[in-house]
C-alpha cells in the first residue's frame, strides 16, 4: 500500500476558471496576514479573531462590524454563539461583498452580556472574540480625540465602543447636573483586550478630579453643573486595534448600585457554581464579627453571603458538631473573578471566659490544580492552564462534641479595602459531584516552548487534535469519568480516553475523516459518572487564550473559558501526518503478554528528519516506552508489553502521539491563482500595447478632419496600456509575495494517531499439577 502523497497533492488545488475575477480577493487577504503568524514555528496555521469594532451592540439594534485577523484567507460567515445575533457581509454601492466587513443584527430577545464571535475561513473557524449585548445606546469612536479640545462627546447612560491610541490619551466629555452621581466603567481586560486601563474623570479644563488605575469604575458626583472630561490611557501608554475598550458612562440614582459591564469568566470558575445550588437558603453575614465575642452564630448546614471589608476583615462564625460528622466547607469569591485569596481555620472551643480553650481542627486554602501546570505560565512543562483555584473545598472532620468556630479572611486582605470583594461560604454535609474542564493540547519542547495560543477547533483532513481534560472532584467523589462529544460535523468522530478512578486528567480526540467535507457545528461537551449508584451528567466547558502569544518574553498569556464549543473541518488542507493502526477494531490481548499493533503512515508533505518518537495517551498505557517510527516509510509497528505494565484486564481506548517537524506550505493554491492572475494581466498588457501601438501610427497619418478623433483614441489606449502595466506589476508583486508565504517552512506540532481500541482479556487459570 502506497501512502506517499508529494507537497503539490496534498492540499486540492484552485479551480481554473474564473481566475480573475474570483480569485483576486483571495490573493490580497492571502498576503495581508500578521507578521506573528509568520514567525510562528511551532503549531501549524489556525484562523484567528484578533479585533472586531465595536465590540458590542444594543439588544433590538443593527451594527455594522469590522474585523481582523490571522491566517483570514477567504473569509465567509461570521457567527456567534447566541441565535440571536446574525451576521452579513456588507455590500459596496456594486452590490459585492467588502471584505472583512459585516452588519450584526441583535434581535430583540437576545440575553445581555457576554458572547462570542467567529469567522469561517478556508481553514475552519477562527479563534473567537467577545461580543456584548447591552441595554443602552451605543456609539463609535471615529476620529482621534486625544486632546480636551478634540474630546469626543458621550452622554450619560450610553456606550461608546474605542480603540487606544498608541503613546496618547483618548479625551470625553458630558454633562451633568449638580449632585447628580455618574458611575463611569472602562471594559477591557475583562472583554478580551490588552488594555491596562487608566481612568480618569476631569474639570471641562481637564484638570484631574478622581482617577482609577486598577481597572475599577469610577463613582463621580458632580461637584457643579456643567461640562467634564473623562480621560482613558493604558498604563504604559501602549495603544493599536488590540487595545479597544468599552466605555459606559451611567447615572445612579441614590444608593443605587450600578452593576459593572459583563466579563469573561476565568479558568478555575469553571467549578462553581456547584450543580443544584439556588439562592433560597442565603444568608448575609451579620458584621461586627471579627472578634471571638462577636462570632455569627450559624447551624449547620449553611450558606453565607458575605464579604472582605474592610482591610484585614476577619469573619466568625459559631456553630455547635458533634463527634465523628463530617461537614465540607466551599468558598467562592477568586472564582467570582475577585482579587481575594480566602482562608479558613475551624477551631474546637472548650471551656468559657478566661477558662476558654481553643484548639485549631483544620485549615483550609486553595482548590489545588488537578494537574501540575506550567512553572512559566507557558506551555514549559505543564499546560499554560490553571484549572486550580485560591477558593476552597475541604473536609472538616469534627473530633469532638462541642462549639466550634471557623474563621473566614482573605490571605491578603490588609492590602486591599473593597466591599465589592463578596464571597459566599457553603457548609454541607457530603454531596459528592465533580466538574470537568477542558483545552488544546499544547507543545512541551526540550528547551521549553514559549507559545500559549488560541487553538480553535479547526480540523485539517485526515487530523487528529488533542484536548487535556481535568477535573474537580467535589466531597469525597473518586470514581472514573468518561467523557462523550456529539453534534460533530459529517466526517468528525470524537473519542474520550477517560479519566481513571482517583486521577484528573482525560484526554478528548477529535478526529477528521480526510475526505471529510468544509463542515461546522455546535458540539455538546459531557462528561458522564456513576455516583452513589446514579449516573451523573455534567457539561464540560472549554478554555482558550485571549490572545495567540508565540514568545512569553513578549507577552503575558490570558486564558478564559469560552461560551460554547465549535467544531469545524475545513477541506483545503490535510494533515501532514496520519497515523493509525491497519485495521479498525478492537485488538485483543491476554493479560501479561504481548500486543503487536501494525501501523500505516499517511505522509502528505516533506519532513525535517526520517523519524519521529512517539508517547502513548491513555489509561493503564501511559508508561509504554517512548519508540520511533519512520517518517518516510509507510508503515512500521509497536510492541506493547503488557507484563510490564502490569495492565489489568479490561476495555481500553489509546492513541500515539509525536512532534514531528513538517516541511509545511502555506496556502500554495495563492501561488496558482496569482500566476494565472499574472498570465491574464501580461496578455491583457500586450493586447493593448499592440492596441496603443496601432493607433498612435494611425494619428500621424490620419486626415485632418479625422485628426483630433484618432488622436483621442490614440491617448485613450495609451492610457489604457498604462493601467494594464500597473496591474501587470501589481500582479507579479502578489505573485512573488504568495511564492515567498508558500516556500516550505519548519513547523512542529502534535501529531496524534486515531483512536486505538484495546480489550486486555483475563490470564487462562494454570492448571495446579
Amino acid at each position: 500500500m502506497h501512502n506517499n502523497v508529494s507537497e503539490h497533492d496534498w492540499r486540492p488545488s484552485v479551480p481554473n476558471s474564473s481566475l480573475v475575477t474570483s480569485v483576486m480577493p483571495v490573493i490580497a487577504a492571502a498576503i495581508i496576514v500578521s507578521s506573528t503568524a509568520l514567525a510562528q514555528s511551532v503549531c501549524l496555521p489556525a484562523p484567528r479573531l484578533m479585533t472586531t469594532l465595536p465590540m458590542g451592540g444594543q439588544v433590538g439594534t443593527s451594527v455594522e462590524m469590522t474585523i481582523t485577523g490571522q491566517n483570514f484567507e477567504d473569509a465567509d460567515e461570521l457567527s456567534f454563539s447566541h441565535p440571536g445575533i446574525t451576521a452579513t457581509q456588507k455590500l459596496d454601492d456594486n452590490g459585492q461583498p467588502v471584505a472583512n466587513r459585516y452588519v450584526v443584527t441583535i434581535s430583540a430577545d437576545c440575553p445581555t452580556g457576554i458572547h462570542e464571535a467567529r469567522v469561517m475561513t478556508r481553514l475552519g473557524i477562527s479563534s473567537s472574540r467577545v461580543f456584548n449585548v447591552g441595554s443602552l445606546p451605543e456609539t463609535l469612536q471615529v476620529k482621534p480625540n486625544t486632546s480636551v479640545e478634540t474630546a469626543m462627546a458621550v452622554t450619560v447612560n450610553s456606550v461608546c465602543n474605542a480603540a487606544m491610541t498608541k503613546q496618547a490619551v483618548d479625551h470625553y466629555v458630558f454633562e451633568a447636573q449638580k449632585g447628580q452621581r455618574i458611575v463611569v466603567d472602562c471594559a477591557a481586560k475583562r472583554i478580551d483586550s490588552k488594555l491596562n486601563p487608566v481612568l480618569i474623570v476631569a474639570d471641562a479644563k481637564g484638570n484631574d478630579l478622581q482617577v482609577e488605575r486598577r481597572g475599577g469604575a469610577i463613582d463621580f458626583t458632580a461637584p457643579d453643573a456643567g461640562r467634564y472630561v473623562i480621560k482613558v490611557h493604558d498604563l504604559t501608554f501602549n495603544g493599536s486595534q488590540e487595545y479597544f475598550y468599552r466605555l459606559v458612562l451611567q447615572e445612579a440614582v441614590g444608593d443605587e448600585t450600578i452593576p459593572r459591564l459583563p466579563a469573561t469568566k476565568t479558568v478555575s470558575s469553571f467549578s462553581w457554581p456547584p450543580m443544584g445550588l439556588n439562592d433560597d437558603a442565603i444568608v448575609d453575614e451579620s458584621e461586627p464579627n471579627n472578634k471571638h465575642g462577636q462570632a455569627q452564630k450559624i447551624t449547620l448546614p449553611c450558606d453565607i453571603s458575605g464579604n472582605f471589608f474592610p482591610a484585614a476583615d476577619v469573619d466568625t462564625f459559631e456553630f455547635t458538631a458533634k463527634k465523628g460528622e463530617i461537614w465540607w466547607v466551599e468558598v467562592a469569591s477568586e472564582r467570582f473573578g475577585l482579587p481575594t485569596d480566602p482562608s479558613i481555620v475551624v477551631q474546637h472551643v472548650s471551656g468559657e471566659g478566661t477558662d476558654e480553650k481553643v484548639t485549631d481542627l483544620v485549615e483550609l486554602t486553595d482548590i489545588p490544580s488537578p494537574v501540575k501546570v506550567s512553572g512559566n505560565g507557558y506551555s514549559y512543562d505543564g499546560p499554560p492552564y490553571n484549572a486550580g483555584s485560591a477558593d476552597i473545598i475541604g473536609k472538616v472532620e469534627i473530633k469532638e462534641d462541642g462549639i466550634h468556630r471557623l474563621q473566614l479572611s482573605d490571605l491578603f486582605g490588609g492590602t486591599r479595602s473593597d466591599p465589592k470583594n463578596v464571597y459566599r461560604l457553603i457548609v454541607r454535609q457530603a454531596s459528592p459531584d465533580f466538574a470537568v474542564v477542558g483545552w488544546a493540547l499544547h507543545m512541551t519542547l526540550r528547551n521549553g516552548d514559549r507559545n500559549a495560543l488560541s487553538k480553535p477547533i479547526a480540523l485539517r483532513g485526515g487530523a487528529t487534535m488533542p484536548f487535556e481534560v481535568v477535573v474537580v472532584r467535589r466531597d469525597g467523589f473518586n470514581g472514573e469519568i468518561d467523557l462523550v462529544m456529539d453534534n460533530l460535523p459529517d466526517g468528525v468522530t470524537a473519542t474520550g480516553l477517560k479519566i481513571p478512578a482517583g486521577k484528573s486528567r482525560g484526554i478528548m480526540l477529535i478526529t477528521a475523516d480526510q475526505n471529510a467535507p468544509q463542515g461546522l457545528t455546535s458540539a455538546n461537551f459531557f462528561a458522564h459518572a456513576m455516583i452513589d449508584g446514579q449516573a451523573v451528567t455534567r457539561p464540560c466547558r472549554m478554555a482558550s487564550m485571549a490572545w495567540p502569544v508565540p514568545n512569553a518574553w513578549n507577552e503575558i498569556p490570558s486564558p478564559r473559558l469560552l461560551a460554547d464549543v465549535p467544531v469545524s473541518v475545513c477541506d483545503s488542507e490535510f494533515a501532514p501526518l496520519t497515523i493509525a493502526a491497519t485495521e479498525d477494531k478492537v485488538w485483543e490481548v491476554t493479560a501479561g503478554q504481548t500486543l503487536t499493533i501494525p501501523l500505516v503512515q499517511t505522509r502528505r508533505c516533506e519532513f525535517s528528519g526520517k523519524k519521529t518518537s512517539l508517547k502513548t495517551y491513555g489509561a493503564g498505557f501511559e508508561h509504554v516506552p517512548a519508540f520511533d517510527i519512520p517518517l518516510y516509510a509507510d508503515a512500521s509497528e509497536v510492541v506493547l508489553d503488557l507484563a510490564k505494565l502490569k495492565t489489568p484486564p479490561g476495555d481500553y481506548v489509546i492513541a500515539f502521539y509525536g512532534s514531528p517537524v513538517a516541511k509545511y506550505r502555506y496556502h500554495p493554491q495563492a501561488v496558482t491563482a496569482a500566476e494565472a492572475i499574472l498570465d491574464a494581466a501580461k496578455k491583457n498588457a500586450e493586447t493593448l500595447a499592440v492596441e496603443a501601438k496601432n493607433l498612435a501610427e494611425a494619428a500621424k497619418t490620419a486626415p485632418d478632419e479625422q485628426k483630433a478623433e484618432v488622436e483621442k483614441s490614440a491617448q485613450d489606449a495609451a492610457a489604457k496600456q498604462k493601467s494594464a502595466d500597473a496591474a501587470v506589476s501589481a500582479a507579479d508583486k502578489q505573485l512573488k509575495a504568495a511564492t515567498t508565504k508558500a516556500a516550505p517552512k519548519d513547523i512542529v506540532d502534535i501529531v496524534v494517531s486515531t483512536p486505538i481500541a484495546i480489550r486486555v482479556k483475563p490470564a487462562e487459570e494454570v492448571e495446579k499439577k
